[in-house]
């Protein structure tokens, strides 16, 4: 006798709205800069994040193992590896297994779309840390909790009803 498979209907997931202002910015490691976390999927392993600091702040030495898409909101840095700056409107896309320097050359906003890990690495190439959606969802988290603030959910892809299931 054939078992009898019950799927329940799917949806397509509705869009995520996150206003700026709800999430807040917190500091990102020694690196100078305050990030503001926007978006974290854990299906996907895309993170999305503004980038904020003074001339001068950086990210050190880091490979990605996925693509990322950069939209510098104001402001200009580069990768010390590269010769062009970016400036405020220019749009850098970023390759896997591309190894770079971020450098904020002025005070700098920038809009990263992160697609999987990152890698930091010391200046003989060996791993110093990753991160990637979980480990930038805890950061977040840890912060909020600190400092007393609300956490905004900034996870993807979230439920509507009864027959999704949340991923966090």
């Amino acid at each position: 006798m054939p078992t009898e498979i019950h799927a329940k209907e799917v949806h397509a997931y509705d869009a995520l709205y996150i206003a700026a202002n709800d999430v807040p910015w917190f500091p990102y490691e020694q690196s100078g800069c305050d990030v503001q976390l926007i978006q974290a999927d854990p299906m996907t392993g895309r993170w999305i994040v503004k980038l904020r600091g003074p001339a001068g702040g950086n990210l050190g030495i880091h490979r990605h193992y996925g693509s990322v898409l950069a939209l510098t909101l104001r402001g200009a840095w580069r990768y010390l590896e590269h010769d062009w700056i970016a400036r405020t409107g220019d749009i850098v896309n970023e390759t896997p297994g591309s190894v770079h320097t971020l450098v904020l050359v002025e005070e700098s906003e920038v809009f990263f779309v992160v697609e999987g890990a990152l890698e930091y690495l010391d200046r003989e190439g060996r791993t110093l840390a990753h991160e990637d959606w979980r480990s930038m969802t805890h950061k977040y988290v840890d912060f909020c909790t600190k400092m007393g603030l609300d956490i905004v959910d900034i996870g993807r892809p979230r439920t509507l009803g009864p027959d999704r299931v949340a991923v966090a």
